[in-house]
């Protein structure tokens, strides 16, 4: 289970027994707990019958899944539990054994089934175009009571089940907000799956954001927003702090109210339920800077960009994935 540190804790107890989970693990981002918090809700849990570790969340850049995946071993580590990790890349795995209290899985000949013999949900997190490689060594391996969750960009349910013949296969397309607990997923869910699987899967993803049960259809448009957002969000960020600092704000300032002008905007949408428009409106009065600074934007096509910049990321990841 993964929880946002000690402090949230305790408010998702009942979701972790509910679905009896061996341990329990909870994140502690800006590591800002105490030794003595930490060692004193290990002990709870000890209590509660859940052995719990703490792990430090590794704010490391990098690509979608490879930077999710390590995220995951980041907040999977634990005491007492076997949690094996493998990569086909040697030196990647040595990096992550100096970093993670993990077991380390070095490439052989029984890696594959040493790895899917221990789980009971499976990420597959590979590169798209190494999907068949891995599938075609593991998929055979998977048992019926497995839950198989894809996070590779593109790569659809048709492909993975021609390989995965047992186990329920979900895709999922989260994004990486999760990390800050403010994450969207699309999920899709496979032939195999059962209400129980979507309770499972939604349970995981809405711990760390909210997720979205939808046609499979619909998952490549859904990545194009939640998914490539996030960089259009930040390159509008860092363009609204460089208006102001232009003007005279400092970075640090500009870059803070930026942000905060998005998560705020964010909020007014989904808390009011009010169309983005209407909003905009609201502040545009007339002869104001506002509308001025509108009228600039439309002059730039800006719509037309952002739009154009979606499309064109969804055309991307399908083409990616046709290669899988």
């Amino acid at each position: 289970a993964m929880l946002d540190g000690c402090a949230n804790l305790a408010k998702h107890i009942d979701t972790v027994k509910q679905f009896k989970l061996p341990y329990i693990v909870a994140i502690n981002e800006f590591a800002t707990d105490t030794q003595a918090e930490v060692e004193a809700l290990q002990a709870w849990c000890r209590e509660q019958g859940h052995p719990m570790s703490l792990s430090q969340v590794w704010a490391k850049g990098g690509e979608g899944a490879l930077d999710l995946a390590q995220q995951l071993v980041g907040i999977c580590e634990q005491e007492n539990e076997f949690a094996p990790l493998y990569d086909v890349n040697e030196s990647r795995l040595t990096d992550l054994q100096t970093r993670y209290r993990t077991n380390i899985l070095m490439p052989s000949a029984h890696s594959y089934e040493d790895l899917v013999s221990w789980a009971d949900i499976v990420f597959l997190s590979v590169r798209p175009q190494d999907a068949r490689e891995t599938l075609s060594k593991a998929g055979m391996l998977f048992r019926p009571d497995q839950t198989v969750i894809s996070i590779m960009g593109g790569v659809q349910l048709s492909f993975l089940e021609e390989y995965i013949k047992n186990a329920a296969v979900v895709r999922v397309m989260p994004n990486t907000p999760m990390l800050v607990m403010e994450g969207a997923a699309g999920i899709a869910l496979g032939a195999r799956c059962t209400s129980q699987t979507e309770e499972l899967v939604t349970s995981i993803f809405n711990v760390i954001g909210s997720s979205y049960v939808l046609p499979e259809s619909l998952i490549d448009p859904l990545t194009g927003i939640s998914g490539c957002g996030p960089a259009f969000a930040y390159l509008f960020i860092e363009s609204l702090a460089d208006g102001g600092v232009e003007m005279g704000l400092s970075r640090d300032v500009a870059l803070s109210l930026a942000a905060q002008c998005l998560i705020g905007a964010g909020k007014m949408v989904l808390k009011t339920n009010t169309h983005p428009g209407i909003l905009k409106d609201r502040v545009c009065s007339p002869g104001g800077g506002t509308i001025a600074g509108v009228h600039t934007l439309e002059e730039g096509k800006f719509r037309g960009v952002v739009m154009d910049a979606v499309v064109e990321s969804i055309r991307r990841m399908q083409n990616v994935g046709d290669k899988a």
